[in-house]
């Protein structure tokens, strides 16, 4: 879900809008009965990673499938 918010051309960018984190967020939730911060934090990791591999993609260092 995160990932297809890349938009990969010369460069890499995020194009994640508070409307599909809250989509990807409701999703997750649902049937979840512990603490929503687990989610949240789960969701925000992901998205460091999509964020590191973009500045690596955008310096040369990694490639698009």
């Amino acid at each position: 879900m995160i990932f297809s918010c890349v938009e990969v051309s010369k460069k890499a960018h995020l194009k994640l809008k508070s409307e599909d984190w809250k989509r990807l967020r409701d999703e997750l939730l649902r049937d979840w009965k512990f603490s929503k911060h687990y989610v949240d934090s789960a969701i925000d990791s992901v998205i460091g990673l999509v964020k590191g591999w973009v500045m690596l993609y955008n310096r040369g260092e990694a490639e698009s499938s």
